[in-house]
């Protein structure tokens, strides 16, 4: 932060800043314009020392000396003295010199004397003019913003600071100002009170603060990072970095330093890029400047060449079945061959499937094996997982049995279905776990000796594979319940209203020795039959029902449909 255009620069052992002044910054250019350079140290207790253009020193003090040749006549003299003392010099400039550490000092330069005398000797008439000029500390606030105030002074720092503000320039209570100069503690401080309004001046209550120094560029907290495997065609993914005094920050992926995408979360190499370097690059900014960081650098290198996932297979291992195999995946390769081997010899079968040999048995081990081959490298293998040929079950559907509706002592079987291509299946009726000896496709279950309620019946399907191998199966049990109507019948109209029929059988459980059917009407009318035809006469019309009659060992049963009228013609 200047306020001239004095340069600022660092002496060689790094401790103070050295100001190098031109006799332009503090005199009209049409005198100053050909002046001469002066250099202030500025130590960095604050004490300056001066070496003058062809001058000795003065602590504090630097003297300047200007040659102007013109003739000694009384009006060019006079002139000359008149421009000088015309020149409104003093306190000229302004200038702040923040060292590495610490607060910011502000000196100023100012014109403190000038002589003007006739060089002696000079074989043209010459006249001399000599400028002393004074550096000095002054005390100075700075206002939030950057803006300088000076002229004003302060007390204790821990009381009041006595600022004079421009026009348009306030300090509201709570403003950090940066106090500096001769005579106090110099540092950073909060304002208190009710402050100063703009263009106002008085004393204002400041206490120390913890308020940061000056504005800085963005200062990095930690780097941003890139991650992911460096080969072709794989993610690379960034994590910000983390910043403070930031009020942007921006992105950029570069390529062997050049950019390759802006702000992206991610980065993709190409095949082409395998052997480049790959970095993420942030720029923090804010209104002082922007500050560089770069992530972690990956190099894209070519992808080993590896197995990345086996091959697989999947099905029942089981004679005849048929097994699927799901290819392995590799890198890098050039092919890959495949081959199906049983019992740890190849079969000479390469395809997606492969149909377990009627030679198999049980215990014998199948696997898929690939060999991958990549030119200049030793070829790889990898293996499938391993599936061994088992005698277990290869039955799709068990058999199953139902009553017959009507007839109510038999029930039929539907047959099972077995996988694995069996020779042949057999079947027999089981009745309380044993063989009966009936292999047909129904069965009374009234007929052996003994048969009665609490019987349980059941159709056991025997498979034959090839090599012996057995395998049973078992359908649904029928459990035979007490004498007694299970379902009731249901009739309905058939075709006219003279026709009737037996919707719903009447079924009776118990084994029953004897079942009849008829027709009755509540004009007398009795019959057997499925169905019923009215006719003409006058005992079939009227209400009609259908019964169902059932006697077991003396004991009977009886069970009505619903009733349907049949109306006189």
């Amino acid at each position: 932060m200047r306020e001239s255009d004095w340069r600022v620069t660092w002496d060689h052992g790094g401790e103070s800043p050295v100001v190098m002044l031109d006799l332009g910054d503090l005199m009209p250019d049409e005198i100053g314009r050909q002046g001469s350079q002066a250099t202030a140290l500025i130590r960095p207790d604050g004490a300056l020392s001066g070496i003058a253009a062809g001058r000795g020193n003065a602590q504090r003090s630097l003297e300047f000396t200007r040659l102007d040749e013109h003739d000694t006549a009384a009006d060019a003299s006079d002139a000359c003295d008149a421009e000088l003392l015309a020149a409104p010099w003093g306190a000229k400039q302004l200038l702040s010199v923040r060292p590495r550490d610490g607060v910011a000092r502000f000196y100023r330069a100012a014109l403190s004397g000038s002589s003007h005398a006739p060089v002696p000797g000079s074989p043209v008439p010459r006249s001399s003019h000599a400028f002393q000029f004074r550096v000095s500390p002054v005390t100075a606030v700075v206002l939030p913003g950057g803006l300088v105030v000076t002229g004003g002074y302060y007390n204790d720092p821990e009381t009041y600071v006595f600022p004079e503000l421009p026009d348009g320039v306030s300090l509201p209570p709570g403003s950090t100002v940066e106090i500096s100069g001769p005579g106090g503690d110099e540092g950073w401080y909060s304002t208190g009170g009710t402050g100063l309004p703009a263009g106002g001046s008085g004393g204002v209550p400041v206490t120390a603060t913890d308020a940061p120094g000056p504005p800085t560029a963005p200062v990095l907290v930690s780097a941003p990072t890139i991650s992911g495997d460096p080969y072709p065609g794989e993610i690379l993914l960034r994590v910000a970095g983390t910043w403070t005094g930031a009020s942007s920050i921006a992105g950029v992926w570069l390529r062997n330093g050049a950019p390759d995408g802006y702000g992206a979360t991610y980065f993709i190499p190409e095949p082409a890029e395998i052997g480049e370097v790959i970095v993420f690059r942030e720029a923090a900014t804010n209104e002082v400047g922007t500050t560089l960081a770069n992530s972690n650098t990956i190099t894209v290198e070519e992808p080993p060449f590896e197995n990345l996932t086996p091959p697989s297979i999947s099905g029942t291992p089981q004679v005849g079945e048929t097994l699927t195999r799901t290819a392995g995946t590799w890198q890098s390769e050039d092919s890959v061959t495949g081959e199906w081997y049983l019992d740890g010899a190849a079969t000479g079968e390469t395809g997606a499937t492969y149909t377990i040999p009627e030679t198999a048995e049980i215990g014998d081990e199948i696997l898929y094996r690939e060999t991958a081959m990549k030119s200049g490298s030793p070829d790889l293998t990898a293996d499938s997982n391993v599936l061994t040929v088992a005698g277990g079950s290869n039955l799709v559907t068990a058999p199953s049995i139902e009553r017959v509706d009507d007839a109510y002592n038999f029930a039929s079987r539907i047959a099972g279905t077995w996988s694995g291509s069996p020779l042949f299946v057999s079947g027999e009726w089981y009745r309380n776990g044993a063989a009966t000896g009936s292999t047909s496709a129904t069965v009374n279950m009234a007929g052996p000796s003994g048969a009665g309620p609490g019987d349980v019946w059941i159709y056991r399907e025997t498979a034959y594979f090839p090599g012996g191998a057995t395998e049973t199966a078992d359908s649904n049990s029928i459990t035979i319940g007490a004498f007694g109507v299970v379902r009731v019948p249901v009739i309905a109209v058939r075709t006219a209203p003279s026709q009737l029929e037996v919707t719903v059988v009447a079924q009776i459980d118990g084994l029953p020795d004897s079942v009849t059917n008829y027709w009755i009407t509540d004009r007398g009318y009795s019959g057997s039959g499925a169905g019923y035809h009215v006719g003409d006469t006058y005992q079939k019309r009227g209400n009609v029902i259908h019964r169902t009659v059932a006697t077991r060992g003396g004991a009977t049963v009886t069970t009505d449909s619903n009733s349907i009228e049949i109306p006189d013609p």
